[in-house]
């Protein structure tokens, strides 16, 4: 099992080999072409939104390579974000 995040700072970074026993670990960083300020994964897809509100795609996800092989703007993709919660 792995786990994507963002960091502070914009950098996303990855966790490798967790499991039940070993819920945390050193933190790899992966490369962006940009900040981000987002990153969702879902059936295999990563998508991140850039700091300009750009919609990217990682290609390259694999079971052997976890992390991918880079990012890929999609082209004329502009996203804002919209958070909702239920009380």
């Amino acid at each position: 099992m792995f786990y994507r995040y963002v960091r502070a700072n914009g950098e996303v970074a990855v966790q490798k080999n967790l499991s039940r026993d070993r819920p945390g670990y050193r933190a790899s960083r992966v490369d962006t072409i940009t900040e981000m300020l987002q990153i969702v994964c879902r059936n295999g897809v990563v998508w991140g939104l850039t700091l300009d509100h750009n919609l990217v795609v990682r290609v390259g996800v694999t079971s052997s390579v976890e992390e991918g092989l880079e990012w890929t703007f999609l082209q004329g993709s502009v996203v804002f974000l919209i958070c909702t919660s239920v009380r």
